[in-house]
């Protein structure tokens, strides 16, 4: 009888030890299945139209504003290349970000008070990389060229406001009016260029400090410019912002966006249009 109770008790240790093991066991899966169903961070909508803009070309790696980095830009299949259009001592329009030819060039002075002979000889690559030297600092004329040739979309941001109406002939005589949006100096160049082509597609930019601290003004500002789109930094998106542009058929156009978390951010927020450095990245993001 001693026996049968010591066997019984020996029985019921083992029972509750593979009992213990087999809850360890099922608790540790249920994390491992818990961590594998967490839903990833993704783009919402399998059917995303979002304008995939590449900020002065394919910037991240290709010199800024140059034809290497559009070329870039369009073998990613970028919808609209963003670039910025300033305008020489002698009338040119040429594409360069800066007042001055210094940071991206190997000239020195400000680009309004150089004659176009100087500048089309400066190289505008090798601050970004020795394998860029050949490249040089492009007119507007053989962007435009540039465009038409590869069907792509143009943002052109106006650096100087003496830029606004040379640069609206230029898209008439191009027949490039409905291959652009203009940013930069609207609304101050509305006027102006409107007084060319009244249809020609122009973007209220507005700082981001002024949409959060007052977004229903910034969206009556838009409307009163009678303009079909605004361009900002993506930071001062705010849903009130958001809101107020949809109900009143704004698009939205933002910019500053570097990492991949960001982006999809600002997509499911219902922006129209994503500026980036990067395509590549925006391409995996929005899977095309």
């Amino acid at each position: 009888m001693k026996i049968y109770k010591i066997t019984i008790v020996v029985f019921a240790l083992i029972l509750s030890l593979t009992s213990c093991e087999e809850k360890k066991v099922a608790k540790k899966e249920t994390k491992e299945v818990a961590k594998i169903e967490k839903p990833a961070l993704t783009v919402k909508s399998t059917e995303n139209k979002i304008i995939r803009e590449s900020h002065r070309g394919e910037s991240l790696n290709f010199p800024e504003n140059t034809m290497a980095a559009y070329k870039e830009a369009v073998r990613l299949g970028t919808d609209r290349i963003e670039l910025d259009v300033n305008i020489t001592a002698d009338g040119v329009l040429v594409i360069m970000h800066d007042k001055t030819l210094d940071r991206t060039t190997n000239g020195k002075g400000k680009v309004t008070e150089t004659k176009y002979a100087v500048i089309e000889k400066l190289e505008a690559g090798s601050w970004k990389d020795a394998k860029f030297k050949n490249e040089h600092v492009p007119t507007l004329e053989q962007v435009f060229e540039f465009a038409k040739k590869n069907n792509v979309m143009l943002n052109l941001d106006l650096k100087e406001e003496a830029t606004a109406i040379p640069m609206a002939k230029l898209a008439q005589k191009m027949d490039m009016v409905d291959n652009i949006i203009i940013t930069g100096k609207i609304p101050q160049s509305v006027k102006d260029i409107r007084s060319v082509d009244p249809s020609i597609t122009m973007f209220y930019e507005i700082e981001k400090e002024d949409v959060l601290k007052d977004p229903i003004k910034q969206v009556k500002d838009i409307r009163n410019a009678n303009v079909p789109g605004c361009l900002l930094d993506f930071k001062g998106l705010s849903a009130t912002f958001i809101k107020e542009c949809k109900k009143h058929g704004i698009a939205i156009s933002v910019y500053g966006i570097e990492t991949e978390k960001d982006m999809i951010t600002v997509i499911n927020k219902g922006v129209d249009a994503v500026m980036v450095d990067d395509v590549a990245l925006l391409n995996k993001v929005t899977k095309k």
